[in-house]
């Protein structure tokens, strides 16, 4: 079966299921993880953004025929990035106390060892698969300053830094040959190839809003699904309460 023939049908089976209170309108984008589709609020008269797990991604019969099952279990906090294409790798952030966060690639079907992808030096994270799943870019903050960089995969023993001046959130564009990251507010795109030795052009900004990170990108690199920060928000207040042990203790004893 073909992607459109494939994506149809899944199309066609989140339809039936949201029928009544959301129309699907189209597909926004897919990643190793999701597929995010725009759809109508019928009932608020607004366009939402429907995000849809792969199948595989869910530990549990659909039939409801099994208990759930864990992928995986760790005595630190773990939290995935990216699904390769292929299936049986997931990239983690993986939150210890020596070392702070560290990447690292998991086989789910249990055939092979982790692989740690970054050095132990400064915080990793953000990991995410090429098209191809020969690279793996991330962030890093091991020269003082967030960076991207991309290392090699499943041998990490090649890492190119991509970014310049700062950079986080990246992620492939799976037809255009672009990587793109963010530089405080702005995002920034650099023409990549991963055939062979990892070569990219200098970084060039593509467009700047007010936003915070790149959470998906489309397969021809022309939309972005992105958390956007907004100025006319009111303003909430934060009340911080100094010596509250000393009022709780004095509570304590009435």
């Amino acid at each position: 079966m073909g992607r459109g023939a494939e994506m149809s049908t899944q199309a066609d089976r989140l339809s039936a299921a949201v029928a009544g209170r959301y129309r699907i309108e189209r597909e926004l984008g897919a990643g190793g993880m999701a597929t995010v589709y725009l759809a109508e609020d019928l009932k608020h008269d607004r366009k939402v953004a429907i995000k849809v797990l792969k199948p595989e991604l869910a530990a549990v019969r659909v039939d409801g025929s099994a208990a759930v099952e864990p992928i995986r279990t760790r005595r630190y906090h773990q939290h995935i990035t990216d699904w390769s294409l292929d299936g049986p790798w997931m990239l983690v952030d993986v939150a210890t106390p020596d070392h702070g966060f560290d990447i690292q690639a998991i086989r789910i079907d249990g055939k092979g060892d982790d692989i740690d992808l970054a050095p132990a030096r400064g915080n990793q994270g953000y990991g995410k698969f090429s098209p191809d799943g020969r690279w793996v870019a991330y962030s890093s903050d091991e020269s003082g300053k967030w960076e991207v960089y991309v290392v090699s995969f499943p041998d990490p023993r090649t890492r190119r830094q991509v970014s310049v001046n700062g950079g986080w959130f990246p992620s492939w564009s799976r037809q255009s040959g672009e990587l793109f990251y963010f530089q405080d507010t702005t995002m920034m795109v650099s023409r990549v190839s991963t055939a062979g030795d990892f070569q990219r052009s200098a970084p060039v900004p593509a467009f700047a809003r007010n936003v915070s990170a790149n959470t998906g990108t489309t397969r021809d690199g022309q939309r972005f699904v992105v958390a956007s920060q907004n100025p006319a928000a009111p303003a909430r207040e934060l009340n911080v309460v100094v010596g509250w042990d000393a009022v709780v203790r004095a509570k304590g004893k009435q």
